[in-house]
């Protein structure tokens, strides 16, 4: 049976990629990736808008990078926006403190404005 490297869940043989993952699927359950459950990852801040398309837009750079983050509104939303329409406003992303130097040239990128927060200055 196939396995995950990345979750290490078991799936049917006729699978080539984990629908959760995206990760092209391993047959030897040896060869899995360390659960990111079963690392301590610490939080760090990666930037602040109210920008909520960018957000939308950085968000999915993040997941594409494989980068752990969390989204955090005004509103209590966390990850996952919904709809466009949708008003909020003090969008937070957080992102894992191993990778925040990937984090900061990927937000570079997309967000015009984009300032490293106090801390990281």
């Amino acid at each position: 049976m196939p396995y995950c490297p990345k979750c290490g869940e078991e799936y049917r043989v006729d699978l080539t990629k984990c629908p959760d993952c995206g990760l092209d699927l391993v047959d030897d359950p040896a060869a899995k990736e360390e659960k990111s459950s079963d690392v301590d990852l610490k939080a760090v801040l990666l930037c602040q808008t109210n920008d909520i398309m960018n957000a939308e837009i950085l968000e999915q750079a993040l997941k594409d990078h494989n980068i752990p983050h969390l989204v955090k509104s005004s509103a209590g939303t966390y990850s996952g926006f919904g709809s466009i329409s949708q008003v909020m406003k003090g969008i937070s992303i957080f992102v894992s403190e191993a990778a925040i130097d990937k984090a900061i040239e990927i937000a570079q990128t997309i967000i015009p404005d984009f300032e490293l927060p106090d801390e990281k200055k």
